[in-house]
């Protein structure tokens, strides 16, 4: 018998009969663990066509073998640490006599539904005493025909079948319970192992509310003739005669009802089957509260997918009012042949800008072309961009085409362009006022039709006064400019950005979805990412592959306090942005401190002492 020993003094040994068993602190658990390190519900055992998975329940700590686990398969002897508890698992022990007949040391005993006046009273004896043979053979056919289903819909139809087959029933519904606690048909069956249509769906509303209201059992032999429902319109409507219906309860959790009806008089539901019902209705209970919880992932993951759609432009993900001001921009001048610049620092994501104007251009369906300035030597930049004819140069053994020409037709997106050197400057301008270009090498001229779109991370104005870059190359150039925020100005997108590249890698890279804790995205939100976005999308992708717990945090991210942004109090804050808008009008005033005292409706002396720092 497959069991799990408890490393206690004494020892402590769990039959494993299950096809699904509960581990946890709580006492609906089949193996029940009293220590305060063990959580409610903490981890789950599921039997697979190999033997025995153990799985950690939502983000529980879980050791197997000196490993932290969220789940892995089972071998004879492996050690389980929950909290502070050790279990020892074994594939084949053989329990004493004593030990597989004692209750306190197998999976809990099933309620004495029939022997007693109150359904869910302490057992008075063995589930074999009152549960007829047969019935537990069919219980242990259906357990591991429910391991076998492919997901957990087919689970869900494979109960309700069983049961229909165990009563001899004509219907059965799987009925749950929504978080506002209004009723579902999750399952409708019949007795053919066939999905109800909905105009075949007839059970008594009246029985499955007195059941969830009571939270009882209710079997009745004959609804027609029922005191209590005989009056009922659906009862009366539907013709029904035996009704057995069975809350699925975990721990104090209602999730929902398990119900069975019979139209025919002659095959009424004895009372012992009440008690079988039930050991359905416990099998039930984890399989509702997976489908629920697989309902909400689903629900979650929609709305995460509706919130993406309508903060995405193009590849571009980003919501906040920057960002928006960004995309309304680039809609409107995308489709003309406008020269763009592209302006912002490394990693803001400038060459996704760029592919999006294209591809919202009249050019989309030509060539998009893109050269980093400062990638290639410069000896080699001028061949780069205009070709070169056979014998140009040494090593010169054909002849090539630029990107100017590659792109003739469609865009050619010139990255970093302050890196080009001056002599290279003249030539670019002399290409985009005439519109042709002559290969290295060669004095014949090739007519093309590009747009042109730069970017850089260089103050442009900055380097035309320091003589570095031309003045009448930046306005070709800037015909409209796009200015992209740093991240660290973006902190509303960080979390939707984060979630974004999360399930992008944990699709790519095969690993479960994961999710960040709190203290993780807020952390992101402070942290100073001098990288931007490329950065944060490097942290990410590494955090999927190396975390080994179902949450990423801290330090899988790697998100030191040294990088966080520094949070000013209030009284500094404003401090600080005085003392900056007061050298802003100074600026203006070219240094006259009375004027800019008069400006800002100030005395002198304030303006003083901010300046001088008293």
């Amino acid at each position: 018998m497959v069991a799990l020993i408890l490393k206690s003094d004494p020892e402590r040994t769990f039959g494993i009969t299950k096809s699904i068993t509960s581990i946890g602190r709580g006492p609906q658990n089949d193996v029940r663990l009293s220590d305060g390190s063990v959580d409610e519900r903490h981890a789950h055992l599921l039997k697979d066509r190999q033997g025995f998975r153990i799985f950690a329940v939502d983000g529980a700590t879980l050791v197997v073998n000196g490993k932290r686990r969220t789940e892995c398969s089972l071998s004879d002897g492996d050690r389980i640490e929950i909290g502070r508890m050790v279990l020892v698992y074994r594939a084949h022990d053989e329990l004493a006599a004593e030990e597989r007949t004692d209750p306190h040391l197998s999976a809990p005993a099933l309620p004495d539904l029939v022997g007693s006046g109150d359904p869910w009273a302490e057992p008075s004896h063995s589930v074999t005493e009152t549960v007829p043979l047969e019935a537990i053979k069919k219980l242990y056919r259906f357990s591991a025909k429910l391991a076998e289903a492919p997901n957990f819909e087919a689970m869900e139809r494979n109960l309700v079948d069983a049961v229909i087959e165990l009563a001899e029933a004509d219907t059965g519904f799987l009925i749950v319970l929504d978080e506002r606690g209004n009723t579902k048909i999750d399952v409708a069956r019949n007795r053919k192992g066939q999905d109800l249509p909905e105009s075949e769906r007839s059970l008594s509303e009246s029985i499955v509310s007195d059941v969830i209201q009571r939270r009882r059992p209710q079997l009745i032999s004959d609804a027609m003739e029922s005191s209590m429902f005989s009056d009922s319109l659906s009862v009366v409507n539907y013709k029904l005669r035996s009704v057995i219906a069975v809350p699925i309860l975990l721990g104090e959790e209602l999730l929902g009802v398990l119900y069975l009806g019979c139209n025919r008089k002659s095959s009424a539901f004895a009372e012992g089957f009440l008690e079988i019902l039930s050991v359905f209705a416990a099998q039930a209970a984890l399989l509702v509260k997976n489908a629920l919880l697989v309902a909400e992932l689903r629900r979650d993951n929609q709305a995460l997918k509706d919130e993406l759609e309508s903060r995405t432009f193009g590849e571009i993900v980003g919501g906040s009012t920057s960002m928006q001001s960004v995309f309304k921009a680039v809609a409107r001048f995308a489709p003309t042949d406008i020269s763009a610049l592209i302006v912002g620092e490394t990693g803001t994501g400038k060459e996704l800008i760029a592919r999006e104007i294209h591809r919202r251009s009249t050019r989309a369906n030509g060539p998009f072309v893109a050269l980093n300035m400062s990638a290639i030597p410069e000896n080699l930049l001028e061949a780069e961009l205009f070709g070169h004819a056979k014998g140009a140069f040494t090593g010169a053994v054909a002849e090539r085409r630029g990107k100017f020409a590659e792109a003739d037709g469609g865009s050619l997106f010139l990255d970093e362009i302050g890196d080009m050197p001056l002599a290279l400057q003249a030539k670019l301008l002399r290409v985009l006022q005439e519109r042709q270009i002559s290969q290295l090498g060669s004095n014949k001229t090739i007519p093309i039709d590009i747009r042109l779109i730069s970017a850089t991370h260089q103050n442009l104005e900055e380097m035309q006064e320091q003589g570095t870059f031309r003045a009448d190359l930046y306005f070709r150039l800037n015909e409209v400019t796009v200015a992209l925020p740093p991240l660290r100005d973006r902190g509303e997108d960080i979390p939707l950005l984060a979630t974004y590249f999360l399930a992008k890698y944990s699709e790519q890279m095969g690993r479960p979805m994961r999710r960040f804790t709190p203290q993780a995205l807020a952390s992101m939100k402070r942290y100073r990412w001098r990288g931007n976005v490329r950065e944060l999308e490097a942290r990410i992708k590494k955090a999927v592959v190396m975390a080994e717990g179902p949450d990423i945090d801290l330090v899988d991210m790697e998100l030191e306090e040294g990088g966080m942004a520094h949070v000013l109090n209030l009284r500094d804050a404003k401090e600080a942005y005085a003392l900056r808008y007061i050298r802003e009008v100074l600026e203006l005033n070219n240094g006259n401190r009375s004027k800019t005292a008069r400006d800002l409706g100030v005395d002198p002396r304030t303006i003083y002492k901010y300046l001088e720092g008293k």
